[in-house]
């Protein structure tokens, strides 16, 4: 039988619109007058931000049964909304209005318009003076319009009945579907600004032979807690999903690499200090620890693939476990190898 210890508040249950439930995170946390400069350049700049936006939409396969450009508007509209009130109500006429190009089309299709949507606000505001990315508040506000993003992303599923497809519900982190995505777009966002970016994998160590010994419900609990605390030890701008499997991903925006790694080993030790299996016949209790991969650049300065770093820190996990467990592996991207 199990027993557990952990060092470690539970969570209340979340109830409807609890900002535990949001996807987006750090909207809230916008200063007023970036938030204020922000709302101000959509509304200046919103009729070329839904002529390029259908533009783009209208080239997407599976759109061609939509308007493109009331879409577009939509969307816009949206994206103003979710940033000026720091969070979407699926109750508010621009949800609804949304609601009805679904059918024809997909959830799926539907959040690939949101992130179509992101990259046209992004880079029309690149070039706003005062916000844009010749200023130094322009990485606040390009991390403002990629949560407004995943906070409406995350909304359409919820309205279509479809969260599963962007959220685990044992961790209540991110699915590993809406972790590629928003991936991909951070890396092209590093291009474009000429900044690196970082990811982190953690493993639990031999969960199979845990739940042999304390039950198969004992990976599931570690699994959850894992989730609380990935939530309660990173920022609120970075990302955090599940991964296939049982691995907890973490996304650090602008995050030097020996900066990443050193986050691992931290995480790592709170991890094994605040969760404690006990075995309930003897009284004998185990840390429970982690493998964790490192894999980040500095600077992305060429075509970086996303899904090279995900396969990085994949294998650095396998020599991880392979030197024993417990420890951190750190890969870091250089110029030479972003090309290959």
């Amino acid at each position: 039988m199990l027993a557990v210890l952990a060092i470690l508040t539970m969570d209340p249950a979340p109830g409807p619109r609890d900002p535990a439930l949001r996807f987006g995170m750090g909207l809230d946390e916008l200063p007023a007058d970036l938030r204020e400069s922000t709302l101000t350049a959509l509304r200046l700049r919103r009729p070329k931000l839904v002529r390029d936006l259908g533009e783009s939409l209208s080239t997407e396969p599976g759109f061609e049964t939509v308007n493109p450009a009331d879409l577009a508007g939509i969307l816009i509209t949206l994206f103003a909304a979710t940033i000026r009130a720091g969070w979407v109500d699926a109750r508010t006429a621009s949800i609804q209005e949304l609601g009805r190009f679904a059918p024809p089309l997909t959830v799926r299709q539907l959040i690939r318009a949101v992130h179509h949507a992101e990259r046209t606000v992004l880079g029309e505001l690149s070039l706003e003076e005062g916000i844009g990315a010749s200023v130094d508040c322009w990485q606040a506000a390009a991390r403002a319009i990629g949560h407004a993003a995943v906070e409406i992303s995350g909304v359409v599923a919820e309205v279509h009945g479809a969260t599963g497809a962007l959220r685990d519900p044992l961790t209540t982190l991110l699915s590993p579907v809406l972790f590629d995505l928003v991936l991909g777009l951070e890396v092209l966002r590093a291009r474009r600004h000429g900044h690196g970016v970082s990811i982190l994998v953690f493993d639990i160590d031999d969960i199979a032979s845990l739940n042999r010994a304390h039950g198969n419900g004992a990976g599931d609990w570690l699994l959850e807690r894992m989730g609380i605390l990935t939530r309660q030890f990173f920022r609120t701008h970075d990302l955090a999903a599940r991964l296939a499997g049982d691995s907890i991903a973490v996304l650090l925006p602008e995050t030097p690499f020996d900066q990443a790694g050193s986050l691992a080993d931290q995480f790592r030790e709170m991890v094994r200090s605040r969760l404690v299996l006990t075995e309930h016949t003897t009284d004998a209790t185990a840390p429970v620890t982690l493998s964790a991969a490192a894999v980040g650049t500095d600077l992305v300065d060429t075509d970086l693939d996303h899904r090279a770093l995900l396969s990085e820190a994949e294998a650095a996990i396998v020599r991880a476990r392979m030197n024993g467990g417990n420890r951190t592996e750190r890969v870091g991207i250089d110029a030479a190898r972003q090309r290959s």
